[in-house]
């Protein structure tokens, strides 16, 4: 409890004592407020057994397949803005960075490691989270679990997990579909229809067409670009069967498949130095603009002659590039057979799947550094090319009595990854270059937990998983193809294989002094996997044998108090948590420039020890039948606390940037985030809600050195609905605009080309949109 204490500062404080004062006001004001609603129940499986969110002593988000579809939350970032602590990330436009209580995902570019915060799909761990893409739709429920899950979910959930719960198969016959119209032709077609087979069988089978001519526009105006950018077209479907077996057993497969073929979304080079600057790296860092100087485009890059960026708008993108050499293609399948067994004293369920991605994305390596107008400047493409293979198995025991819940298992995990890289630099000099990797991953697992109920109001949880694995780098060549030069890194490597043994797990205890009340406390620890660093650059073998690794794994020791409460006759829920966590072997993806040669190159490594502070609170709202609350937020605060690294960019060349004292990545200090709807009746003709929805965090890091370049200022954005259900909720429409105040705002902004070229490289989020949606259910 001392380390509880320790992280308590006059902020959280003043966080906590509110939250506190706010329900127990909630509590004496009952009776003033009508009767007749309640906010909804919601089930989860956070603990691997169906419970209320209630009775769960762990900081879960859960969303309903309502919720999804009715605000249209169709992709990873529009699901974190509805969690506190949570925010997303997309890397080159194209691939999602999780980041939750400021463990960022970072598995890195080459996506041979996996990221530290882990996506499940019906109970089934995907080594790669770009698979999810074509694969969110009929979904029952997403569950976000905050802090580490490492007894019962295992290694790579240091940060935590996002769980999408497909819907089930129907004992009666039903369905339904919904048709969307928007901007840039934006068509997104999702239904679903389910029913008996037979008297033991019963099927669904659901599908999602999602496709718009781009949402970005280019304003690089030369021939052959165009000028809609980051187009998509994505499909997937998914069928499912349950078979009772027999009375105790019942037999659910599932099958997926999902297919992409769009366009990666460039990014924008803005000009970073002042007008005046020196374009000697030795002046640099007295040279360089404000943050929101270099945003609004009133600076310079060492191109600046050929053409820099001169304004900036919502959703802009800069390529001279046409959409067939942004290709970003993705091909998914999935198969699962799960098994239910009642054996009285306890379940046993057998969760078996094998799973295939392929993800290739083409990128705009000079972010539109060439332009008609001005001749080139650079020029160069990059294609990337990723594939995913794997196969895991889980057998579970869960039991209960009126003492003891339980549940004990075994796990067995193997995947085998590749990746390709082929850069081709056109200008100033020609060259071509290739990365070619694998790496082979075997996890084996056993874990237990236990909540023993030592009296009607005091429970005490325990848990345990020991995990065994092996990562193998089994391929690493670099060559220059222009000079004919082939680098056999692994065969130089002195160590090509990591073999690890983990110990994580949970010890709590909760204390639920009424039905609607639940306080409790706990320590968690979890680990994510070693790694290897596969993104190498031109230079020696000895060079790119240093950057490779192996990178050592990670663990965070995390500490958490927190309460659920339901009050005024279940119209309030609100739910609170504060934590500490420490963070060991923090992995990081670090860019570094080299003064002599003027590059700026990445480099995969353990950056050193941090410790987070935070603090949540979400709130549910349902005073009478006319309105509903949705609220949430975050508080958060982080600190490289031991490192050895030091990192050199133009700020300094020589002696370089140390990183013990710095803030982690894509943690904002706050997120807010709220839904407002109000419900009006039309009698017969069924009922209008107006709803409002926002989200918004502060200042946000994207480099490690805290570049007070490489961030984003102040994030808010607000989408506005219209939404029209039948008596008999069969028939439904909606009309929207997100981003109605076409609010400006970066998904990344990186520090890779400031040593370069005195410039940046960010990546804009999406700017207003709007569109109709019809529905039907039968």
């Amino acid at each position: 409890m001392d380390l509880i204490a320790k992280m308590a500062s006059p902020r959280r404080k003043r966080f906590l004592a509110g939250s506190a004062a706010v329900s127990a006001l909630m509590a004496t004001a009952g009776a003033a407020f009508a009767q007749g609603a309640e906010v909804s129940e919601i089930v989860v499986t956070a603990q691997k057994r169906e419970q209320s969110i209630m009775d769960v002593g762990v900081a879960v988000t859960a969303l309903s397949g309502e919720q999804l579809r009715d605000q249209g939350l169709q992709n990873f970032a529009a699901v974190a803005d509805q969690v506190p602590n949570f925010t997303v990330s997309l890397a080159r436009g194209a691939i999602p960075d999780f980041n939750i209580r400021g463990v960022s995902g970072d598995a890195n570019l080459s996506r041979l490691n996996e990221s530290s915060v882990a996506v499940y799909v019906d109970d089934v761990y995907l080594g790669d989270e770009t698979a999810l893409a074509g694969q969110t739709f009929d979904v029952q429920r997403v569950e976000v679990l905050r802090g580490p899950q490492g007894t019962l979910f295992g290694r790579n959930t240091t940060g935590g997990l996002v769980h999408y719960i497909s819907s089930r198969p129907t004992a009666e016959p039903t369905g339904y579909g919904n048709a969307q119209y928007g901007s840039d032709n934006w068509v997104v077609l999702e239904g679903a229809v389910s029913g008996p087979l037979s008297d033991k069988v019963r099927g669904r089978l659901a599908g999602k067409w999602n496709r718009h001519d781009g949402h970005r526009e280019n304003i690089n105006k030369t021939p052959g670009a165009d000028q809609k950018l980051g187009a998509e077209n994505t499909w997937g479907v998914r069928g499912t069967l349950e078979v009772d077996v027999a009375d105790n057993v019942l037999m659910t497969l599932i099958g997926s498949y999902s297919k992409g073929d769009g366009e990666a979304v460039p990014g924008n080079s803005y000009g970073a130095l002042r007008p005046d600057g020196s374009r000697n790296p030795a002046d640099w860092p007295n040279a360089f603009c404000s943050l929101g100087q270099t945003l609004d485009a009133k600076c310079v890059s060492t191109f600046s002659p050929l053409g820099p960026i001169t304004s900036r708008k919502a959703g802009q993108g800069n390529t001279e590039l046409s959409g067939e050499d942004l290709e970003l293609r993705q091909e998914f399948y999935s198969l699962t057979a799960k098994f239910e067994v009642d054996l009285d004293w306890a379940t046993l369920t057998s969760v078996t799947n094998y799973s295939h991605n392929d993800f290739h994305y083409e990128i705009d390596g000079d972010n539109g550094l060439h332009t008609a107008e001005f001749g080139p400047g650079i020029v160069q493409y990059v294609s990337l090319d990723n594939t995913a293979k794997q196969l895991s198995q889980e057998v579970r025991l869960n039991g209960s009595t009126e003492t003891f819940d339980w549940v004990t298992g075994l796990y067995f995990y193997t995947d085998d990854k590749s990746y390709q890289k082929l850069d081709t630099l056109v200008l100033p000099t020609s060259r071509l270059t290739l990365n070619d990797a694998g790496v082979e991953t075997k996890s084996y697992a056993m874990f237990g937990q236990i909540n023993a109920h030592i009296s009607d109001e005091v429970s005490l949880v325990a848990g345990v998983r020991y995990n065994k694995e092996s990562r193998e780098l089994t391929r690493g060549i670099y060559a220059n193809l222009s000079t004919g030069e082939v680098q056999n890194v692994r065969a130089a490597l002195p160590e090509s294989k990591l073999d690890t043994r983990d110990l994580t797990g949970k010890f709590g205890v909760e204390w639920a002094p009424g039905d609607n009340h639940l306080w409790y406390a706990s320590y968690s620890r979890g680990a994510k996997s070693g790694g290897f660093n596969a993104t190498w650059n031109p230079g020696t073998l000895q060079a790119n044998v240093n950057l490779t690794g192996p990178v050592g794994q990670e663990t965070l020791d995390a500490f958490e108090i927190g309460g659920k409460h339901q009050l005024l006759g279940n119209k309030l829920r609100v739910s609170g948590a504060a934590f500490l966590y420490l963070y060991q072997g923090k992995q990081q993806s670090v860019t570094s420039f080299n003064p002599q040669t003027l590059v700026a190159s990445s480099v995969f490594i353990n950056s050193g020890d941090a410790e987070m502070r935070g603090a949540e609170l979400e709130i549910a709202y349902t005073p009478n039948k006319r309105w509903d609350f949705t609220l949430g937020g975050g508080l958060l605060d982080t600190k490289i606390v031991d490192s050895n690294v030091v990192v050199r960019d133009h700020r300094a060349p020589v002696l370089g940037i140390p990183l013990k004292g710095l803030e982690l990545t894509q943690a904002p200090k706050w997120t807010a985030n709220a839904v407002v709807a109000h419900h009006l009746p039309l009698g017969g003709a069924g009922t209008l809600t107006l709803q409002s929805e926002a989200n918004a965090r502060s200042k946000i890091h994207y480099s490690i050195t805290n570049h007070p370049l490489a961030m984003d200022e102040v994030k808010l954005v607000v989408n506005f609905r219209v939404m029209w259900r039948s008596q008999d909720e069969r028939f439904s429409a909606q009309a929207f605009v997100t981003n109605a105040f076409n609010r400006k705002y970066l998904l990344l902004n990186r520090d890779a080309v400031f040593g370069n070229f005195g410039a940046n490289n960010s990546f804009e989020g999406e700017p207003r949109l709007w569109g109709v949606k019809f529905g039907a259910t039968f």
